[in-house]
């Protein structure tokens, strides 16, 4: 069964709109009778029949509403620094989205190369609604706007969540026999020249748990999905 975004009228109604309705009618042939799954990317999902298709409008008639359908157990907000490949980026957030990741935050590290590594909020937003609906989710996560690591760092409060600066000698908590997250999760991906060691010392002295991925170099997307997996597979979903 496909997802689509869909615009909510009533408890009873629904409609798809724009490339959702070409996609749901010329891309998956769907007719009237057929039944989909629709959310309104707020966390509401709905089991829907098609009432009427075309192109341009797809009517739902609501059969049941999914409340979180497909959403993690735990909140991972992941904290990544804009790579020089664009298309390098795209994967890093496309995957974090799969991988169950509720918030995007873009940090401008000191070693972050501010002139070529850009965020193109239009094409990342794109990026996770498509994400979104491939992984059958209904919440589509928040690309908040990017911003500079100490501002991020003061801002964050460690006692709220768990904090995770992945550069330290402390493994994941994953590797903890019977860890289970209980508050939110804010993993911090450094940047291609990794951290500096003032932004590890400020984030440590903040509270944030310092972790390593493993012996081996990782590039920082390869580095996001090997701890967004890891993260997954502890809180069990």
């Amino acid at each position: 069964m496909n997802m689509f975004l869909t615009r909510v009228e009533s408890p009873q109604r629904a409609w798809l709109e724009g490339e959702e309705a070409r996609h749901c009618f010329k891309v998956f042939r769907h007719q009237p009778g057929d039944e989909v799954l629709a959310t309104d990317g707020q966390g509401q999902a709905y089991r829907a029949s098609i009432l009427s298709a075309s192109a341009d409008k797809v009517a739902l008639q609501i059969l049941e509403t999914l409340p979180g359908y497909g959403e993690p157990p735990v909140h991972i907000h992941l904290a990544f620094s804009p790579l020089r490949l664009a298309d390098r980026q795209e994967w890093l957030v496309e995957k974090a989205v799969e991988l169950g990741a509720s918030q995007l935050t873009p940090i401008y590290w000191q070693h972050t190369d501010k002139y070529k590594a850009t965020v193109k909020v239009p094409r990342l937003e794109n990026i996770i609604r498509a994400a979104t609906k491939q992984s059958m989710r209904s919440r589509i996560p928040a690309l908040n706007p990017a911003v500079a690591a100490d501002v991020f760092l003061q801002q964050i409060n460690p006692a709220a969540a768990t904090c995770l600066l992945a550069q330290a000698d402390q493994p994941l908590p994953i590797m903890q026999a019977g860890w289970k997250p209980e508050k939110p999760i804010i993993l911090a991906i450094g940047p291609e020249g990794d951290f500096s060691q003032a932004e590890i010392d400020l984030a440590l002295a903040k509270g944030w748990q310092g972790v390593h991925l493993g012996q081996l170099r990782l590039r920082a997307e390869t580095a996001a999905v090997f701890a967004m997996s890891a993260l997954k597979l502890g809180a069990g979903y």
